[in-house]
């Protein structure tokens, strides 16, 4: 590795902690891989595709979001997601069914004008249309962009008529999900922060808001409407009466593991690292880029807490910094160590 390559991974911002959504995917190594067994994103996928209300429980910064990203990138046609960012709206959207539901109109009208930028660009399918090949891109985690040719126009029909007739929100939005089903598409609706309620001295509300939550908005979107759900969920929950009340409105508890072992850090970094500089994954030598010794004390900071966001791409970002800042050609243990110092309050292993 030179330092023209680790300037370029800088600039490419390969261990960005924290990539926009739709490009999470094209940097993640699925669990089940790194484990070998099904029981993360396979799990996930099929019991998407059945139908089911699914819960990805996990810690803060351990994956989620790339998983949520990979499993609808993934999918195929037969999936459509629908993002319903909550926690950060006005808190009646948490709590109220009809403010919740009047947010997911407003959602799905986004999604059926194409008005998300950028989000069109994840994993290309070639869809053919009459008397000539076209090459459009697909991916459930577009939303309607690109799926199945009718159905956007039949969605959008749908919303005109319910503006017109004022259809009451709970209504619509079980219209809209069964012209989805129609075409032999399951709407998936996507809750991404539904884990961001962890009561905290500066956010004490949060264990209400998490309560109303689980008590009202997912009880409607089981009994009254019927929807297929992927929501991300803390451990923290698991204590919680309100989550236990709620768990019979859930099909599928899917827990994330741990990274098992150095090697597996190793794989997430790796796969970075090729991303950033366009090079096949298996010819790449990845102590060329991060030596042995500062992958270990990468791996042993992160297992405590089991934040690949925070424990490990956080201190490997600033690790890369420090060995720019030397000139130097690998990333080592001593730019790791000066990387974690950088941290507030940071601790290492010896």
């Amino acid at each position: 590795m030179s330092y023209s390559q680790l300037r370029r991974l800088d600039l490419r911002r390969a261990f960005n902690p924290a990539p926009r959504l739709h490009e999470l995917h094209t940097v993640f190594v699925p669990f089940d891989s790194l484990t070998g067994e099904r029981t993360v994103e396979h799990a996930t996928r099929v019991a998407l595709t059945h139908r089911r209300r699914v819960a990805l429980m996990g810690a803060t910064g351990s994956g989620k979001s790339s998983i949520i990203g990979h499993v609808l990138a993934t999918a195929g046609e037969g999936v459509v997601g629908l993002r319903v960012p909550v926690s950060l709206e006005e808190p009646e959207v948490a709590v109220e069914p009809e403010a919740f539901l009047a947010h997911l109109l407003r959602h799905v009208r986004e999604e059926v004008l194409g008005a998300r930028p950028g989000s069109r660009r994840a994993v290309e399918a070639t869809l053919p249309s009459p008397g000539r090949e076209t090459t459009r891109t697909y991916t459930a985690e577009a939303g309607f962009a690109g799926v199945k040719g009718g159905l956007s126009y039949a969605v959008r029909q749908a919303l005109e008529e319910q503006v017109a007739t004022q259809t009451r929100a709970v209504e619509a939005v079980g219209e809209l999900l069964a012209i989805v089903e129609d075409y032999g598409v399951v709407p998936v609706v996507v809750l991404d922060d539904t884990d961001k309620w962890v009561p905290t001295p500066l956010a004490p509300q949060n264990a209400q808001l998490r309560g109303q939550f689980f008590t009202r908005i997912l009880r409607v979107l089981a009994e009254q409407i019927d929807a297929t759900v992927l929501l991300a969920v803390h451990p923290s929950y698991v204590d919680d009466d309100a989550f236990q009340a709620a768990r019979g409105f859930l099909e599928r508890v899917v827990e994330l593991p741990t990274l098992p072992d150095v090697d597996a850090a190793g794989r997430l970094v790796a796969r970075r690292v090729a991303t950033a500089l366009d090079v096949p994954e298996p010819d790449l030598d990845l102590g060329q880029v991060v030596t042995d010794e500062a992958l270990r004390l990468l791996f042993e900071y992160y297992a405590p807490s089991a934040n690949i966001r925070q424990g490990l791409l956080t201190p490997l970002n600033g690790a890369l910094i420090e060995a720019l800042d030397a000139d130097a050609e690998v990333v080592d243990a001593l730019h790791v160590r000066a990387g974690l110092a950088a941290l507030a309050g940071a601790t290492w292993p010896s």
